[in-house]
């Protein structure tokens, strides 16, 4: 042997071409694979809990609506009552008491609509809603605006600086144009008592 030459360890075993053996598909020595069946979405849970919860919500409806009704009777209302004035008796003059605040408030509002403060007539003469007590919807009553802070009742913002003569008024603010609502040291000054 030449020393050079590298020595082949497997020389003595007998040399066999190697097969792989033969697969077939289905092959009866494995158990078959599972097969996953994809599972479809139970849409009739969905449905049934759709309709219970529309059963639910118009019964609740129809009860609210029905009991605003009066039951409907076929018989006649029996009044031991007489319709006629003068022969009622002394024990409902609660009913009279309450005909006169009734009065007095309808004397009310023909004079002054929304109870604002300024009568109708009013209302006309500075061209402000007689139905809404706050006309440009500023925070402040129509008659506040004019008695009292003198700004226009029309006008949402009377100074036109970006908040409304409401805000202003809540704040501390002069609605009509700079400075605080009560200047204490010009309210001083103006008094002058020398």
């Amino acid at each position: 042997m030449d020393p050079n030459q590298v020595e082949d360890i497997f020389a003595e075993v007998e040399h066999k071409p190697v097969t792989q053996p033969a697969q077939s598909p289905q092959s009866s020595d494995l158990p078959p694979e599972p097969v996953f069946e994809k599972k479809k979405f139970p849409w009739w849970i969905i449905i049934i809990i759709v309709v219970v919860l529309v059963l639910i919500v118009s019964g609740v409806l129809a009860y609210f609506q029905m009991k605003d009704v009066a039951p409907l009777n076929d018989q006649p209302i029996i009044s031991d009552q007489s319709t006629d004035p003068s022969e009622q008796s002394e024990g409902l003059s609660i009913n009279e008491d309450v005909d006169d605040v009734i009065v007095k408030i309808e004397e009310a509002s023909s004079e002054d609509l929304d109870f604002d403060g300024l009568t109708n007539e009013e209302e006309k003469q500075y061209r402000t809603n007689p139905r809404k007590a706050d006309s440009d919807n500023d925070g402040l009553f129509d008659r506040d605006e004019v008695m009292f802070y003198k700004t226009d009742p029309n006008d949402y913002d009377s100074d036109n600086d970006g908040y409304s003569d409401g805000q202003e008024v809540q704040s501390g603010y002069n609605p009509k144009g700079d400075g605080k609502l009560l200047n204490f040291q010009k309210a001083i000054s103006d008094l002058d008592i020398n």
